[in-house]
């Protein structure tokens, strides 16, 4: 579960370092620049330029990115082929529940997020539009 918060500790947790570091780096550099951002640009001016409907359609993408980077982390370290799988039947079932709860409420985050772009870009056309 450690990958699912931040890609590459579960390989660390495994004693994969190069495995973890392949997975770790990307993501640092992603929350590096977006940590950037944030320092760098004024609040005012970051939010406007983020909810540019063309903005948005990127950082929901990239969102969707991340997730699928957390879930291909997680499911390697937790299926890594140096251990035996401990867990019979209920404890992988268990993990397949809770992976599925978990990817249905990012969709579901992911999709009102993405319904409020939709309509926050039509507004916007509408608004523009002479």
């Amino acid at each position: 579960m450690l990958s699912a918060v931040v890609p590459g500790l579960g390989q660390a947790y495994n004693r994969r370092r190069r495995l973890a570091l392949g997975l770790f780096i990307p993501f640092a550099l992603v929350a590096a620049a977006a940590a950037l951002a944030v320092w760098a640009i004024p609040g005012a001016r970051l939010i406007a330029t983020a909810i540019v409907p063309r903005n948005l359609d990127l950082l929901l993408n990239l969102n969707l990115t991340i997730l699928a980077w957390r879930l291909v982390a997680l499911s390697q370290a937790f299926f890594d082929d140096r251990f035996e799988l401990r867990p019979g039947r209920l404890g992988l079932g268990g993990l397949a529940l809770a992976e599925t709860r978990a990817f249905l409420l990012a969709l579901s985050l992911f999709l009102a997020l993405g319904y409020l772009v939709y309509t926050l870009r039509v507004r916007l056309e509408r608004r523009t539009r002479p």
